[in-house]
């Protein structure tokens, strides 16, 4: 995560920035994902797909429901879909660290797909 709030993609080392702690609502029956590092949520701005994942304080966090799929292309892993039906995405299969992630239309590759390991 950078600075200013925008989730990126970097080396997995353990630390606390990529570290997510995932409430389940069970009004909204969806997640609210909050970063360990700043207690704010991963938000999707907007209705539009290449929006960039962000963290907002709890008052700001419109757009930070999340539903929990398991992947339907991908062994073991989950993808991470909003309420739009877009879902948190590597742009363009770019793994290189501080490449922004953005929600984008929901295709479920590998991309698309995350693993969760509980701790």
């Amino acid at each position: 995560m950078t600075k200013d709030g925008h989730v990126v993609i970097a080396d997995f080392n353990g630390n606390i920035a990529q570290k997510y702690i995932f409430e389940y609502d069970s009004n909204e029956k969806k997640y609210h994902i909050k970063s360990s590092a700043n207690l704010q949520y991963l938000v999707g701005p907007g209705l539009f797909a290449g929006a960039d994942i962000v963290t907002k304080p709890q008052g700001e966090k419109s757009g930070a429901n999340w539903s929990i799929d398991p992947s339907t292309k991908v062994g073991k892993g989950f993808n991470l879909r909003s309420f739009t039906g877009h879902t948190i995405d590597v742009p363009a299969n770019n793994y290189n660290n501080g490449t922004r992630v953005q929600k984008h239309g929901f295709h479920g590759d590998t991309n698309q797909t995350f693993l969760i390991i509980e701790r």
